[in-house]
């Protein structure tokens, strides 16, 4: 069973794609966060890969520090504009997800993580 964070500041987005995981990938636990929660709070450990949801630039810096405490954490930057897709990969992000997203990038994601995990 995966484990994921989700990160992100609508509680109604977050819901939406911890939904959208689960009918992709069964069961799984998913944890919830506020992108605030990674300077102020203690995080689950042991979480196999991080969604990370960027609204603006203090999304970025949390998901920058959350990459820098998290190295052996894959994360998967996702946004709804795509001025965060050159900004993600030096977050060090495995994947970009631009919503809305289709059917078929999430399986994509997905597959890019476990990739990264073999490699």
């Amino acid at each position: 069973m995966e484990r994921i964070l989700i990160f992100d500041r609508s509680r109604e987005d977050g819901n939406a794609l911890a939904q959208a995981l689960r009918s992709l990938l069964g069961v799984v636990t998913i944890s919830l966060h506020d992108p605030e929660e990674v300077f102020f709070e203690s995080l689950p450990e042991d979480m196999d890969i991080a969604f990370f949801t960027l609204a603006g630039m203090y999304d970025a810096e949390a998901a920058r520090k959350f990459g820098t405490l998290h190295k052996d954490v894959p994360m998967v930057v996702v946004s709804d504009s795509n001025e965060y897709g050159t900004l993600s990969w030096s977050l060090g992000s495995c994947y970009y997800l631009l919503r809305p997203f289709g059917e078929k990038e999430l399986p994509l994601a997905i597959q890019r993580y476990r990739t990264f995990c073999e490699g």
